[in-house]
């Protein structure tokens, strides 16, 4: 036969609970924040440079549909080069900053 759980096993479970609907609850606001933004945003991999999500000002922005947007890296929308993009995402990682700006290109610019 199982043994039941001890009070603190079950507090133990509880808290983590609480921790992971917290996170949960976090991440949903994020999202919401980011797709109903008025602000242009895109979440770049600052690894592989790729586009990962952009939001509908972003889409409108670009001129690009969202699925195009996301086949491209930031070095696609960007006027400089990829050795600078580098040095400043490197930096916005360094300083713990989530976001940078650079001058961006749009789709009839290309």
């Amino acid at each position: 036969m199982k043994q039941k759980p001890t009070y603190q096993e079950l507090e133990n479970e509880n808290k983590t609970l609480r921790q992971k609907l917290k996170v949960s609850e976090n991440n949903e606001i994020f999202k919401n924040f980011f797709d109903n933004n008025k602000a242009i945003m895109l979440q770049v991999n600052s690894e592989t440079k790729q586009i990962t999500d952009a939001n509908e000002a972003a889409v409108n922005f670009y001129g690009y549909s969202k699925n195009e947007l996301l086949q491209k890296s930031i070095n696609d929308l960007n006027n400089i080069t990829a050795d600078e993009i580098d040095k400043l995402m490197k930096k916005a990682v360094k300083n713990k900053s989530n976001f940078f700006q650079f001058q961006q290109k749009l789709q009839m610019e290309s």
